[in-house]
């Protein structure tokens, strides 16, 4: 980790500019990571480890660290101790209830997933619309449609008792 928040120092220092020769490859591997890397000795989530895990990320892939990112990005472990495989940061950028309009980016790490959810209407409006457009590497989506069997393996199987759908339907969309 400590490779990682060295990267990640660089990269926050001037997050904009990108050597040469790293552009002109493309980006490098991902590093991908293990619950050790994110939880102390007794289980305590360690959020600057995830912070860093997301930074080395953003770095590796060009992508710019404002100062809205490094101020205001939010990370969750979902209180299950399984971040390396559920859990998620983000970025909010409108919260509009009036118009029943969300706008937010969200972030995972290699191997992550978020928790099946679903979103539902309130006294303060009506169940929020989402979409996704994967900047890199790809998505799986579970939900209603014609079953799709062989991607149960896609989630981890610490999750896989919880999740609902009636029907295990899967859309994939690459970045």
């Amino acid at each position: 980790m400590l490779a990682g928040a060295a990267a990640t120092g660089a990269a926050m220092a001037n997050p904009w500019s990108t050597p040469a020769s790293a552009a002109e490859s493309g980006p490098s591997e991902v590093k991908t990571y293990t619950n050790a890397d994110f939880y102390d000795s007794e289980g305590n989530f360690q959020i600057d480890n995830a912070r860093a895990a997301y930074y080395d990320m953003f770095g590796r892939f060009h992508y710019p660290v404002s100062e809205t990112i490094k101020r205001d990005m939010w990370i969750l472990d979902f209180h299950l101790g399984d971040f390396s495989r559920v859990g998620m940061a983000g970025i909010f950028w409108l919260n509009r209830q009036d118009y029943n309009y969300f706008g937010h980016e969200i972030y995972l790490l290699p191997g992550q997933m978020i928790p099946e959810h679903c979103h539902v209407p309130t006294d303060k409006g009506a169940a929020k619309m989402e979409s996704w457009q994967p900047r890199k590497g790809m998505i799986y989506t579970f939900g209603e449609g014609e079953p799709t069997p062989e991607l149960i393996e896609k989630i981890p199987p610490s999750r896989r008792d919880v999740v609902h759908s009636r029907r295990w339907a899967a859309a994939c969309r690459r970045g």
